[in-house]
């Protein structure tokens, strides 16, 4: 999908997925190996009582889920750059689901332009999770490119 072709206000649901308690040691023994996300025990001297999910693999499982979805397809040049709030502990059993809504579009240059997102991930309980806010850079329509035999 163009940047053109993002509707402002356009909504993409992400499809629920559950986490396990392997999922959470195994994410973070790989990249966030911290006592809190893989050791039960210590977890039990928290205020959590037991291990959580770290940030990014919250984020990341629904990420990937949207991501499944190719919405942009090859229009999709790279990702600028993201910011991330967490509100409530991801813990084994907590079933995730997501939205993604278009917030904002511009042109960057003939070429691409900025693509704007708020990802907002949910807990069964429909507590939010975390709020993600995405730029990408994304292709433009009509871009002067020509054809190898084009006089332009």
């Amino acid at each position: 999908m163009f940047l053109e072709d993002c509707k402002i206000g356009q909504k993409y649901e992400v499809p629920s997925i559950l986490i396990t308690k392997e999922d959470i040691i195994d994410f973070a023994k790989r990249y966030d190996n911290i006592p809190l996300h893989t050791d039960e025990e210590y977890a039990q001297t928290t205020r959590f009582k037991k291990i959580i999910a770290s940030g990014m693999m919250s984020l990341l499982v629904i990420w990937g889920k949207f991501q499944e979805q190719d919405i942009l397809g090859d229009c999709l040049i790279a990702g600028k750059c993201f910011s991330t709030e967490w509100f409530v502990p991801v813990f084994a059993g907590d079933i995730l689901r997501g939205e993604v809504e278009i917030i904002e579009t511009y042109p960057r240059n003939r070429y691409n332009g900025i693509l704007k997102t708020k990802m907002t991930v949910y807990n069964h309980k429909n507590e939010i999770v975390l709020i993600n806010f995405t730029e990408a850079v994304v292709k433009r329509k009509n871009t002067g490119d020509t054809c190898p035999d084009s006089t332009k």
